[in-house]
């Protein structure tokens, strides 16, 4: 599971650098914003291409997975299984935790004023995503699944409800706190995004 939470992660930070960095950096940026569309609306369509990659990387893992089970391949594995209520699992954890990814980069996007500064912010910003997803191997091995940190903590708790589905076993008590914490972190973060970029210094290159 903690390699489907960095893929999906993946999907979007290998373009942020050049979505908004990129168009300062080209000089492009003031002519998009200068076009006679509310910039509210060239924000969230930057947004929605994000979460449309960090999705479909998501998702693709997904897929192969189903292939895999499909095939028999992986019905030697003991426990591991794919049926409807691991795939609803999945969506369910996937969905809202795109929108935390998508979220989180677009405000490292707007808030970098080259491409080298986002890319060094992408750096830090996968290695505190992929800390928490490191941590649900071990955490499944000590039998703390279902401590209530692990419950509210952010990706962790994603990367714990996918390991779960992946038993096809759908464990509410983890896909719950999931979806709310990250609903709630990039509907904050997104917020902020917004407002740096309705400002005249997301022109700033310096």
């Amino acid at each position: 599971p903690y390699l489907l939470i960095l893929w999906a992660f993946t999907g979007g930070s290998s373009v942020i650098t050049d979505l908004i960095p990129g168009e300062k950096e080209r000089k492009t940026l003031e002519t998009i914003l200068l076009a006679p569309i509310p910039r509210a609306s060239i924000f969230w369509g930057k947004f929605l291409s994000l979460y449309t990659l960090c999705f479909a990387s998501g998702l693709m893992t997904l897929v192969g997975l189903g292939l895999s089970a499909v095939t028999g391949r992986m019905g030697e594995v003991k426990g591991f299984t794919i049926g409807l209520p691991a795939i609803a699992a999945f969506l369910a954890v996937l969905i809202p935790l795109v929108v935390l990814y998508a979220g989180l980069l677009i405000l490292v996007g707007c808030l970098s004023r080259s491409i080298r500064e986002s890319q060094t912010y992408v750096a830090l910003l996968s290695f505190i995503v992929m800390t928490p997803a490191v941590m649900s191997q071990f955490i499944g091995l000590t039998g703390g699944t279902h401590e209530t940190w692990v419950a509210w903590t952010p990706i962790l708790n994603s990367a714990m409800a996918l390991g779960q589905a992946l038993k096809n076993e759908v464990d509410l008590a983890l896909i719950l706190p999931s979806m709310a914490t990250s609903l709630v972190i990039g509907g904050i973060t997104c917020g902020i995004a917004l407002s740096a970029f309705m400002k005249e210094s997301i022109l700033r290159r310096s």
